[in-house]
């Protein structure tokens, strides 16, 4: 199969992105070509200190996730963990990236890089061929900012994961249970100026309090019922609109200890994302209006085998369009998870302990 190479240039004021194809290289491994040592032995101070020379430095995908983050560079696509990129620096906040995956020579790599940065006119503005929606998000949770989250724009491939939102109870929430977030959104690729399509695959773990922590006292405390909850509205706004989610009916496995999997894809054509669920001794009610849905997963707790008394992965998701404003505007979306544990008492009453997480999603366009 061809392997994929592409470049693309970035400036920081026009916010632009521009991509072309180009063809794979082979041969020898991978090798830096100045030094011959290997990629992984290149320390970021080394690379940092090549970058303001204004030299070319090969990385690879969670070097240049360090630039970004340190502010080298503003804003760069990040593809597989398979690819490699040929990163230089220039003068007035503009830089050049060149990727490539699966690349078998160095030295043939950042040939072609150099060839491909000799051809650009850096006199002119640099254009998107697809649309460049100008935007920032971030992430409150339970009312407390998180860090902001500039997405990137490519249109190279399908569909790939543009952030993520994570969050963990860590043993925040013992003797009861744990819970961690990581909800990975994924942007669709699309040739539509005015429209934007993600997806954003809500995987969520839930532990009970038995599996990590033991028994205590005279019970245990185990998994009882998970509510996960999306709203694209809930400031009314007319930017979102929820056009999928999955699952998108109501399975019941409360009685069954057979393990059987679901599947469902959001998305179209080569452009989806596909999920799958394991589900046992457990069922899910979906409750929609159609700008709100909510999963809810209730456990059996009086199995042998449930997850109730181990540890589950659940992963709902959904797929929203946003409608580009011409205006600058702010607009929100909603996410809760909460996980109510039972503490299981033998001839005795059960005790009910829940945990929440509320996650304003606010969106600023420019």
């Amino acid at each position: 199969m061809r392997q994929r190479i592409v470049w693309f240039v970035l400036g920081v004021l026009v916010g632009s992105l521009f991509v072309v194809s180009a063809y794979p290289q082979g041969g020898a491994s991978p090798t830096d070509s100045t030094s011959g040592v290997h990629l992984t032995n290149q320390g970021t101070p080394k690379i940092l200190v090549g970058l303001k020379r204004g030299n070319f430095e090969v990385v690879d995908s969670q070097t240049l996730k360090n630039l970004v983050k340190m502010g080298v560079i503003p804003y760069a696509p990040v593809f597989g963990d398979n690819t490699l990129y040929a990163v230089k620096i220039l003068p007035d906040g503009k830089f050049f990236i060149y990727a490539g995956t699966n690349v078998k020579n160095i030295n043939k790599f950042l040939d072609d890089a150099k060839r491909e940065f000799s051809k650009v006119d850096w006199n002119r503005e640099v254009t998107l061929r697809v649309e460049p929606s100008k935007f920032l998000w971030q992430v409150e949770i339970n009312g407390k900012p998180t860090e902001t989250y500039v997405p990137m724009t490519t249109t190279t491939i399908s569909a790939h994961i543009e952030s993520t939102i994570e969050w963990s109870s860590y043993d925040n929430w013992k003797p009861h249970g744990k819970l961690k977030l990581v909800w990975e959104v994924y942007r669709l690729a699309d040739t539509d100026p005015k429209k934007d399509y993600r997806v954003v695959d809500m995987k969520t773990y839930v532990w009970s309090g038995h599996y990590l922590y033991g028994d205590s006292g005279t019970g245990e405390w185990q998994i009882d019922t998970v509510k996960i909850y999306v709203n694209v509205k809930p400031d009314g706004n007319s930017v979102f609109d929820l056009a999928d989610f999955g699952p998108s009916h109501d399975f019941n496995h409360y009685s069954s200890k057979a393990q059987s999997t679901i599947s469902y894809t959001l998305g179209t054509g080569g452009a989806s994302v596909t999920i799958q669920q394991v589900i046992k001794l457990f069922k899910i009610t979906v409750d929609t209006n159609g700008d709100w849905v909510r999963w809810t997963y209730t456990f059996n707790r009086d199995e042998e085998g449930s997850y109730a008394d181990s540890w589950i992965k659940l992963e709902p998701g959904y797929q929203f369009i946003t409608h580009v404003p011409s205006s600058p505007t702010t607009v929100h979306q909603k996410l809760v998870a909460s996980v109510e544990w039972t503490y299981n008492r033998p001839l005795l009453l059960d005790d009910h302990w829940t945990g929440s997480i509320t996650i304003d999603w606010i969106w600023n366009f420019k």
